[in-house]
């Protein structure tokens, strides 16, 4: 036999491949190295900061779809919501395809004040210093808690059995 072979448990035939009783010949899985989750985080949040000026410069948000595409692993509900806020684009849940958002497109003014060249450079600047982080970004429009209505919470259940809601009636 050649280099890089020998007869064992497993024997390792070349290249690679091993031979097994049970399983027969396989070729071993290439491990990939794992980035830190810091570094998917900080760099999917420059990639959103690129694409949010490029739809501003150009009206193009068709990298936020592959760029929600390819986010297996990451919250896609916090990178949308990212993206309604700062990304000049909607998402659409029936084509699960983004939007230009024109409204907001038109309202913001970066650089000389117009969707002009290199206007693009300037929206990436200011997201990247001034929005919040998509990984941060909280569920729904109030992040504060609601405050909590004991009476309401004692007075629920009787009123909820006085209408016959066997959820309340322990039963």
């Amino acid at each position: 036999m050649g280099s890089g072979c020998y007869l064992g448990g497993s024997t390792v035939v070349s290249n690679g491949w091993t031979w097994s009783g049970k399983s027969g010949l396989a070729r071993a899985k290439k491990k990939t190295p794992k980035q830190p989750v810091t570094t998917i985080r900080s760099n999917t949040q420059m990639a959103l900061c690129n694409v949010a000026g490029h739809a501003y410069e150009y009206g193009d948000v068709s990298a936020f779809d592959r760029l929600l595409a390819a986010s297996t692993g990451l919250s896609k509900s916090k990178i949308i919501r990212w993206v309604h806020k700062y990304g000049f684009a909607r998402y659409n849940e029936k084509t699960s395809n983004f939007s230009v958002n024109k409204k907001m497109k038109n309202e913001m003014h970066f650089g000389n004040g117009a969707n002009t060249k290199d206007s693009s450079t300037v929206v990436v600047t200011y997201l990247t210093k001034e929005s919040i982080n998509w990984y941060d970004m909280t569920g729904g429009t109030s992040t504060e808690d609601k405050p909590l209505d004991i009476t309401q919470s004692i007075v629920a259940p009787s009123q909820a059995h006085r209408k016959g809601d066997r959820k309340w009636s322990g039963d």
